[in-house]
């Protein structure tokens, strides 16, 4: 027998990858944070966007939804519903796709799974999306 110690392999697989991001999740949470708070930070209203950008929807959908005949009752709310979803998973997808390019000089300096980039851009638009 020789005295060489066994090569464990590393885990893979989708529950490994789930722990790993798991153990970013400090990450994510500051780059959700300053996506937040960030995106705005030189606006009149700041963080109030996100809040106001969905009642803006819902007022447009309310009057654009009472010049339509034979609508359901409450038609507005389906539609501000639908538009709010539509904008959530659009602004996620070009965000997810611009991650990697705003995020550059994250990815040199430090190890960080590739996949927090997305997950944090989307997080950020699903919030947004809850808050509405």
């Amino acid at each position: 027998m020789s005295d060489v110690p066994a090569v464990r392999p590393q885990p893979s697989g989708f529950r490994a990858k789930l722990r790993e991001l798991y153990s970013y999740r400090n990450v994510m949470r500051s780059l959700v944070e300053k996506s937040l708070y960030g995106k705005y930070k030189n606006s009149f209203l700041g963080f109030a966007w996100h809040f106001a950008m969905p009642v803006v929807y819902i007022v447009l959908c309310y009057f654009i939804s009472e010049e339509v005949r034979d609508r359901p009752e409450h038609y507005w709310i389906l539609v501000a519903s639908g538009i709010m979803a539509y904008h959530m998973l659009s602004s996620g997808v070009a965000g997810g796709t611009t991650a990697f390019t705003g995020n550059k000089g994250i990815i040199k300096k430090m190890y960080i799974p590739k996949e927090i980039l997305v997950l944090s851009r989307t997080t950020v638009h699903l919030i947004v999306l809850l808050i509405g």
